[in-house]
């Protein structure tokens, strides 16, 4: 029995490497992540270098989504809706 989904650990050892290192590296991602979250919030201080190199790294981390181009049928176009909430600044 084939699946498509990715092979994990099983008794006795690992059978595909590959998932784990996918794994470490979205924890690694989001560790990033949560770091320039952090300082853009005032909660940590960084330097220059450091933010431009945790950019970096997460334009090789994470997917660039500009790219996307999304296309519809003629007959059922795709609809899109945006929403903008405006909150004051002392909430």
């Amino acid at each position: 029995m084939s699946s498509d989904r990715p092979r994990r650990k099983v008794r006795g050892g690992s059978l595909d490497m590959s998932w784990e290192l996918k794994a470490r590296q979205k924890i690694q991602s989001s560790n990033v992540l949560n770091s320039l979250i952090n300082h853009v919030n005032g909660e940590n201080k960084l330097e220059a270098s450091q933010v431009s190199a945790g950019l970096g790294l997460l334009r090789k981390t994470l997917p660039d989504l500009s790219s996307t181009t999304l296309s519809g049928d003629a007959e059922k176009p795709i609809r899109h809706k945006v929403e903008v909430v405006f909150v004051s600044a002392k909430d």
